[in-house]
């Protein structure tokens, strides 16, 4: 069996992690205002 994966540091695991996916979020919204036809910075 392999090990778990290591417990996060706390300011990770509230601050960083929300903070990428958010980003992530907003980069694929933007990818998908762009197939769609429209331009996300006007």
């Amino acid at each position: 069996m392999s090990t778990p994966y290591a417990k996060l540091p706390a300011w990770a695991d509230y601050g960083l992690i929300p903070v990428i996916n958010l980003a992530v979020a907003f980069v694929v919204a933007g990818l998908v205002v762009l197939l769609v036809g429209e331009n996300p910075f006007r």
